[in-house]
């Protein structure tokens, strides 16, 4: 595997069977770079308010008792998980609600990446406050890779060997595109560039957006990997889903913009929609 920068990586967990498999893509993942992995369990300790201090201070020893023994569980899960990597890692639990403590590790640790579950969703979208996962794409300081166990696959490790990068020519799709071919490079993969001409859009001839795609992508990029370009109409997130169903990929590759709404964070829909409806794990960019 070729290193691609990754020098800490933050892995949050709940001891999930899903949260197993984010730990073994986060595993996974930073063997390509040879840098640093940390594994996050967040759970908040809030005593009842009715509580007398007297019983406030015993819920607190029992607390620390109880803290003391899920660190001891936090580092058994992930011995088993990840038995071969006992010097490479470090495991802490935290006493703060899962999305601040994500957030502020990935903060306070300079993290380059975060690597955790979330199960999607099917049928109607939820709204924006959905998922813990969603909450963190909203605030994260960094890409943050949400993974589910893809479709008819049980494989115990990062299983990526077609790549998809949906593109609209901005400057956070071109760094989605560098990532891409930094992530194809160090698992021997194949690369999908996916432009998608919305209905919103000017209508376009496919043929000049292919040619308009084409000379886009930076020659030392074809360079780096194996790559195809693709060029279809429709709506973004529903044909790019649509795409990772039919090609069999493996991971999605995609930029996102933070956007501050009044006095809060959104993420673009199109992202958070292939986040919630893709059939495999998503390589979100994000930038501020």
């Amino acid at each position: 595997m070729n290193s691609f920068g990754l020098k800490s990586i933050l892995c949050p967990i709940d001891f999930s069977d899903l949260s197993a498999l984010a730990l073994r893509y986060a595993s996974d993942f930073r063997k390509c770079s040879g840098g640093r992995l940390e594994v996050l369990y967040a759970n908040a300790f809030l005593p009842p308010p009715q509580l007398t201090s007297t019983q406030r201070n015993h819920l607190a020893e029992a607390w620390k008792e109880s803290k003391n023994s899920t660190q001891q569980y936090l580092d058994s899960f992930v011995a088993k998980v990840l038995p071969q990597a006992k010097e490479e890692l470090e495991c802490h639990v935290v006493d703060s609600s899962p999305v601040e403590a994500i957030v502020e590790a990935a903060t306070s640790r300079a993290a380059d990446l975060i690597v955790m579950g979330t199960h999607g969703q099917s049928g109607e979208n939820r709204m924006l406050l959905g998922s813990v996962a969603e909450r963190v794409l909203r605030e994260a300081p960094c890409p943050v890779l949400t993974v589910r166990q893809k479709k008819e696959s049980t494989a115990p490790t990062a299983e990526i060997k077609n790549i998809l990068v949906p593109i609209n020519f901005s400057v956070v799709s071109r760094m989605a595109l560098v990532s891409a071919g930094r992530i194809a490079q160090c698992f021997h993969a194949f690369m999908h560039v996916l432009r998608v001409i919305e209905p919103a859009e000017d209508p376009r001839d496919e043929a000049d957006e292919m040619a308009r795609l084409r000379a886009w992508i930076p020659p030392d990029t074809r360079k780096m990997v194996e790559l195809q370009e693709s060029v279809v109409k429709g709506e973004g997130a529903e044909q790019i889903v649509l795409f990772a169903n039919d090609e069999k990929i493996d991971l999605i590759v995609m930029g996102a913009q933070h956007r501050q709404f009044f006095d809060s964070t959104v993420v673009g829909t199109t992202s958070l929609r292939v986040v919630r409806h893709a059939p495999c794990p998503v390589f979100t960019m994000i930038r501020k």
